[in-house]
C-alpha cells in the first residue's frame, strides 16, 4: 500500500514539525512511522481498533494512541496543528462529516491530508461535505493530486486521491 507514505510525503510540504498533529484512523500507524522518518515527533494516533492501536503502539512514535471514532473525537477544538488520514474513508468506513471533526479538532492555519478512493468517494458524499467546509469558509484546498494506483501490484484498477487542505475557522 502506498497511501501512508505518500500521505506522509505531502503532509511534509504543509505541516511545520514541532506541533501536534494528529493520525487520524492511524491503523497499524505506517503513516506515522513515515512522519517520524520525517522528523515529527508529536504525533497522537487515534483508531477505533485496538489490535490496530496495539500494532502501531510497538512502532514507539507516537506520544499517545487514543481509541476513538472519527465522527465524534475525543479532543477539544484547535488542539492540532494538523492531521493526517489516511485509508479511512472508504466505503464502510468513516463516513464524509467526519471531516468535519478533523477541521474542529485543528486549529486555524493547520493543514490536513487525507486521501479519497477514487472509485467511491462521490457516491460516499464527500464533495457535498467538502464543499460546505469550503463555502462555510472552514477550509480551503491547499492541493488535490491527480489519481494514483493504491498499491503497485495487488487491486491494479484502484486508485487514490491525495488531498491537502488549510483550516481556516
Amino acid at each position: 500500500m502506498r497511501q501512508p507514505f505518500v500521505a506522509a510525503a505531502l503532509a511534509a510540504r504543509y505541516i511545520p514539525r514541532g506541533r501536534p498533529i494528529l493520525d487520524a484512523a492511524c491503523g497499524t500507524g505506517l503513516a506515522g512511522e513515515m512522519l517520524s522518518v520525517l522528523g515529527y515527533d508529536q504525533l497522537i494516533g487515534c483508531d477505533i481498533s485496538s489490535n490496530m492501536r496495539d500494532i502501531a503502539g510497538k512502532l514507539g512514535v507516537y506520544r499517545q494512541l487514543i481509541e476513538a471514532d472519527l465522527a465524534a473525537l475525543p479532543f477539544p477544538d484547535h488542539t492540532f496543528a494538523g492531521f493526517v488520514c489516511c485509508g479511512a474513508f472508504g466505503p464502510g468506513h468513516a463516513p464524509p462529516e467526519a471531516l468535519e471533526e478533523l477541521v474542529r479538532v485543528c486549529e486555524p492555519g493547520a493543514v490536513g491530508v487525507f486521501t479519497l478512493r477514487e472509485d467511491t468517494f462521490r457516491d460516499q458524499g464527500f464533495p457535498v461535505v467538502m464543499a460546505a467546509l469550503t463555502e462555510r469558509r472552514q477550509w480551503h484546498i491547499l492541493e488535490e493530486t491527480r489519481p494514483a494506483r493504491t498499491y503497485l501490484l495487488a487491486e491494479p484498477k484502484l486508485f487514490t486521491r491525495y488531498f491537502a487542505v488549510e483550516i481556516t475557522g
